[in-house]
């Protein structure tokens, strides 16, 4: 913990004078004193660096530099029919349209510099041009390296998407940073659970696509005024994060509904409920650690995780979108956490820089004013070991008090992976309800646990 020394004064002897002795041990108490002092405000400063980058945002518009048909992820509509009864989901047939998917490359902006980013587009098949609701689909967390952008590594996790497109949405599905499907490799690892760069790189992939479909052989268009932000998981925080930056990022893009499942939403409560016990959430919390200190810059891992993990897990990360073996042997709690980050959290103090990493990465975020007017449907897991329900059920008060419409569902029993399928029925008419411009419940506030049945 870095602590505020207080110092304290020296001490006269019973006559009330100081002693030649006491004299002397004054004045190396106050030299101590100054030296403790000038200690703590180099830490200050280290720490106000690191946590605040100070960089200005880009104003360039974002483009589209590369786009590239994807015929295996494309479908008539009678294809996507028997695709959707063979998985159980024949609720969701009849589809209205085909789906045409691309691949696209487009310029974003990261720390106030220009980089580049890569998302699946997928385009209801329209037979005359026409402006459409759009989903900006965040997926789940699928990695944090190249290999694992879901625009190459596989379809499940656009799976989403690609309904969306059938329902006669425009969808953009960014892989967010660090997860280039195309081009030159990433310069930087994912920042995984970091607010800033995860919606600055999403609403530009928006952004991108709009500027680009006029152009283009498609006929849907996006209509700006009908617009919602759907994520699970890492892409439920993802849809959040869009939300809560687009008013002052993308203020042209009005979003009618904000669908989150299974989010992390307060991130240092996430944190301390990953220390109550050994389980997922213990170990996602070290990669968030880790990750957030990727894209702060600061090197100063060692701080908060055991030296066999601070050594060994930014390679690991970087070599597997799944596995994690130091991480995944240690045998406990304390060894993964330093005992005194640990002594921290579990106290619930500060250990900064971390603790402001991690707020400025939680909702809500008094650095990032919520100024937004879109509903939100969001989807907890009463047995979730991974994004446990306690730390977001706590956060939605503080929501609802900024302002916040909130619809709030807890699948009763069920885990992370559970409870965004076994809601995907309500999540997909909430959504539907909100582009046909339907109001959503003006409620706000934590509910009991429901039974959640697909």
């Amino acid at each position: 913990m870095l602590f505020l020394l207080a110092c304290a004064a020296p001490t006269p002897d019973d006559k009330g004078a100081d002693t030649a002795a006491d004299t002397d041990t004054a004045a190396d108490d106050t030299d101590a004193d100054d030296t403790d002092a000038d200690t703590d405000a180099d830490t200050d400063a280290r720490t106000d660096e690191a946590c605040d980058l100070d960089h200005a945002w880009l104003t360039d518009a974002p483009t589209v530099i590369a786009a590239t048909y994807v015929p295996g992820w494309s479908f008539q509509s009678w294809q996507l029919d028997l695709w959707l009864a063979a998985n159980n989901l024949g609720w969701l047939t009849p589809t209205t349209y085909g789906v045409s998917t691309w691949r696209i490359r487009y310029t974003t902006q990261d720390r106030g510099e220009p980089v580049e980013a890569t998302a699946i587009l997928a385009v209801p098949v329209l037979s005359a041009e026409a402006a459409v609701g759009t989903v900006l689909w965040h997926h789940p967390t699928a990695g944090f390296e190249d290999a694992c952008a879901p625009s190459v590594n596989a379809v499940e996790g656009l799976a989403p998407a690609i309904v969306s497109a059938a329902r006669g949405y425009v969808t953009v599905a960014p892989d967010y940073l660090g997860l280039m499907g195309g081009g030159d490799p990433a310069p930087d690892p994912h920042p995984w659970i970091v607010g800033e760069p995860t919606a600055i790189a999403s609403l530009d992939a928006l952004r991108a696509v709009d500027a680009w479909l006029p152009g283009s052989t498609l006929a849907a268009r996006i209509d700006r005024d009908k617009i919602v932000y759907w994520g699970w998981s890492e892409g439920g925080f993802a849809a959040l994060q869009s939300d809560r930056y687009a008013p002052s990022y993308a203020p042209d893009y009005a979003p009618v509904g904000v669908i989150a499942a299974v989010p992390p939403v307060d991130i240092v409560g996430q944190l301390e409920a990953g220390m109550d016990g050994l389980s997922p959430a213990t170990q996602a919390d070290a990669l968030i650690l880790h990750l957030a200190a990727a894209w702060y810059r600061y090197d100063g891992l060692d701080e908060v995780l055991q030296p066999d993990i601070a050594a060994a897990l930014p390679a690991e990360a970087s070599a597997s979108c799944t596995t994690y073996p130091t991480l995944a042997a240690a045998p406990s709690v304390e060894a993964i956490y330093t005992p005194d980050f640990l002594a921290a959290v579990r106290a619930g103090e500060r250990f900064d820089p971390w603790t402001c990493f991690l707020e400025q990465s939680s909702l809500p975020n008094p650095d990032v004013p919520y100024v937004g007017t879109a509903p939100v449907l969001l989807i907890t897991g009463e047995s979730d070991t991974l994004v446990p329900a306690a730390p977001v059920r706590a956060a939605i008060p503080a929501l609802c008090d900024e302002g916040y419409t909130l619809q709030h569902i807890e699948c009763a029993g069920l885990e992370h992976g559970e409870a965004p399928v076994m809601t995907l029925q309500d999540q997909i008419g909430w959504m539907d309800a909100r582009m046909r411009g339907e109001p959503a419940d003006e409620d706000c506030g934590v509910t009991s646990p429901v039974t959640c049945n697909g």
